[in-house]
């Protein structure tokens, strides 16, 4: 399997694992010093920890299915390190009752290990539209 493939499947894997609520899988992959750059906060964190505690906070907001679409997945990757930028739909009902509808871009850098791929980066910047407030644009920076 070429590289672009695997990072491919890494972003399918990505999908089922937050319309499944499967924290176990989506925090399998950052690397113990992963850098976070988040649309929602805490909006920058390190840590594959902070990572897992921040996915669990997110899915326990969610009433209900969360909808999550990838769409526009450009790859560039070698044997040894990848990037991958794409735009994802969130959706779903937060427990409050509030409606979620939001575009992100998301930014992944990957490194090949002894372990398969980790995740070193991960930047997104989106449009969030909640019910109620007007529309506001959160970005997120590389270090």
């Amino acid at each position: 399997m070429s590289a672009e493939q695997e990072l491919r499947d890494l972003v399918e894997e990505r999908v089922r694992a937050v319309r499944g609520r499967d924290s176990a899988t989506l925090a399998a992959r950052p690397a113990a010093d992963v850098i976070t750059f988040d649309v929602l906060p805490p909006f920058s964190s390190r840590g594959n920890q902070a990572t897992a505690d921040h996915l669990q906070q997110w899915f326990d907001g969610y009433d209900g299915p969360i909808d999550y679409t990838v769409r526009d997945v450009h790859v560039s990757a070698n044997d040894e390190l990848g990037f991958c930028s794409f735009l994802y739909h969130v959706g779903g009902t937060l427990k409050t009752g509030a409606p979620v509808s939001m575009w992100v871009r998301a930014t992944l850098c990957w490194a090949n290990s002894s372990g398969g791929c980790v995740t070193l980066l991960l930047t997104v910047s989106g449009r969030v539209l909640l019910r109620g407030f007007s529309s506001c644009v959160v970005g997120g920076a590389a270090r």
